[in-house]
């Protein structure tokens, strides 16, 4: 049984430089946030047991997919939304007096060869981009994986909560909502046209572009543009025989390889490129129009009591 639970952080835009102190309090979920702070939510997914892949047999699923196989994950929460251009910029905001700190420090990491393997990482200059002004509530895009986990790294030092991109089982499990039945991540976990920003002839909103982030109807768990709008990072290397050998449980791809694993399918893709089986992948530090940010919190006993008192929650930084 999925839980219909939800929390929001919300932050102050222009003020959430590294080493300022956060405070955190429960809200109504009716609240309005004031216009200078943006909210994240994150819908609360319950861990279960999901075939994870494709059937050997199935002739619109590449052999990278291949076999369909037994997984469990453990509980976890996801963002409902891919993160924004309006937040990523808020990001970038908060490193505009350390940015040369933090570079340096990434490149102390490198030198170690801790980059591979660490949790966290630093931003570092060159992930810094022009936003488009005119295209705040879309998906941010034209970000490397680094800059997505220095993303994750800033966010989990401001709120105290383990955020991190999704593993790549974390990603389908959600995708599926739970569900063996559901191979897309839409309202009823199938496949009809117009429910999904994507490429095809017969795709009443096919142009080519990005859509504001939630254009679309929401899976079953309440989670926007799994399939479709921009492809979504995730934790794991690609390893295109992963599914021979991966554990049953909460697998990770952590043997370091050339890319990194991206799920979801875009705008540019076609229908079969938005399956939440479908696997494609990066290089880590490759800038892609189509390649944006979701972000996860694992799971930890202050977010199980939050869950617990069915309350929203705002994380503030301040000035």
């Amino acid at each position: 049984m999925f839980l219909p639970d939800f929390f929001l952080i919300a932050f102050i835009s222009c003020s959430s430089a590294p080493g300022e102190k956060v405070t955190a309090t429960p809200i109504k979920s009716d609240r309005k946030a004031p216009c200078d702070l943006f909210e994240m939510e994150f819908v609360f997914v319950e861990g279960s047991c999901f075939e994870m892949g494709c059937d050997i047999g199935d002739g619109l699923c590449d052999q990278n997919a291949k076999p369909a196989h037994r997984v469990c994950v453990d509980n976890y929460w996801m963002a409902t939304r891919e993160i924004t251009n309006r937040q990523f910029q808020a990001f970038v905001k908060a490193y505009k007096n350390s940015i040369r700190t933090s570079e340096k420090r990434f490149v102390e990491m490198e030198s170690e060869g801790k980059i591979s393997s660490s949790p966290t990482l630093p931003l570092r200059r060159k992930d810094i981009q022009d936003i488009p002004l005119d295209l705040l509530e879309h998906p941010v895009t034209n970000v490397s994986w680094f800059a997505a986990k220095a993303l994750a790294t800033w966010l989990s030092s401001r709120t105290g909560f383990p955020v991190r991109l999704p593993t790549e089982a974390e990603w389908e499990h959600a995708c599926r909502s739970g569900s063996d039945g559901n191979a897309f991540g839409t309202n009823d976990g199938q496949w009809s046209f117009n429910i999904a920003n994507y490429t095809s002839q017969d795709n009443y909103y096919n142009q080519l572009k990005t859509f504001p982030v939630a254009s679309f109807p929401p899976n079953q768990l309440g989670i926007y543009d799994l399939s479709g709008n921009v492809w979504e990072w995730c934790e794991d290397w690609y390893d295109q025989f992963f599914y021979n050998n991966s554990s049953a449980v909460s697998p990770v791809q952590t043997q370091e390889g050339e890319y990194r694993v991206v799920r979801g399918g875009a705008y540019d893709s076609v229908a079969e490129g938005l399956r939440c089986a479908t696997r494609n992948r990066r290089w880590p530090d490759m800038k892609s129009s189509d390649v944006g940010i979701r972000l996860v919190i694992a799971p930890t006993t202050p977010i199980e009591d939050y869950e617990a008192a069915e309350t929203s929650l705002v994380i503030k930084v301040k000035p």
